[in-house]
C-alpha cells in the first residue's frame, strides 16, 4: 500500500492489476487501507466483475467505510486488552486481600469471655509470645488455661 491511499485497478491496466485466482471473473478492483493512527492494520480488497466499476466518489465512500472498520477492529482490540488487564487486576487484588486478611487474622487481639462466674481472657499475649519464641515451660499457667465452673 503506497502512501496510505486507495488503489483502483482494472484488468485493462496491466501494470497495476493483479489477478486473484480466487476471483477469476474480477475486471476491476480497489484496495483500501485499514488505518489506525497512521498505521496500516489491514486492507479491504473489493472486486467487481465490471470493467472500471469504481470512481473517485466510490473511493471516498468506501474509504470512510474502511476507516470505520479499522476503528471497530481497534476498539475490539482495546476492549480485549482492558478485559485482560481487569482479570489480572482482580487476581492481584484477590491475592493481596487474602494475604492481608491472613496477616490480620493471625494476630490474637485481647478477647474476653463473659460467664456467670465472671470475665476471663480468652487469649493471653504473654503466653502466645512465649510459645512463639519457644520459651514456655510447663510451670507457666495463663488465664486462658483455667476452667471456670
Amino acid at each position: 500500500m503506497h502512501q496510505n491511499r486507495a488503489i483502483i485497478t482494472s484488468d485493462t491496466d496491466k501494470k497495476l492489476f493483479i489477478r486473484d485466482e480466487n476471483f477469476p471473473a474480477t475486471r476491476s478492483r480497489i484496495l483500501l487501507p485499514l488505518t489506525i493512527r497512521n498505521n496500516i492494520i489491514g486492507l479491504l480488497d473489493l472486486h467487481s466483475e465490471t470493467k472500471r466499476a469504481l470512481n473517485i466518489e466510490d473511493v471516498e465512500i468506501l474509504q470512510t467505510l474502511a476507516d470505520l472498520t479499522a476503528i471497530s477492529f481497534d476498539n475490539v482490540r482495546l476492549l480485549n486488552e482492558t478485559r485482560n488487564l481487569l482479570t489480572q487486576l482482580e487476581a492481584t487484588s484477590s491475592m493481596q486481600t487474602q494475604q492481608i486478611w491472613r496477616k490480620l487474622t493471625s494476630r490474637e487481639l485481647p478477647a474476653y469471655q463473659y460467664t456467670p462466674a465472671g470475665v476471663r481472657p480468652i487469649f493471653n499475649r504473654e503466653r502466645n509470645n512465649q510459645e512463639n519464641e519457644g520459651l514456655k515451660n510447663s510451670a507457666d499457667i495463663s488465664w486462658s488455661e483455667h476452667r471456670l465452673y
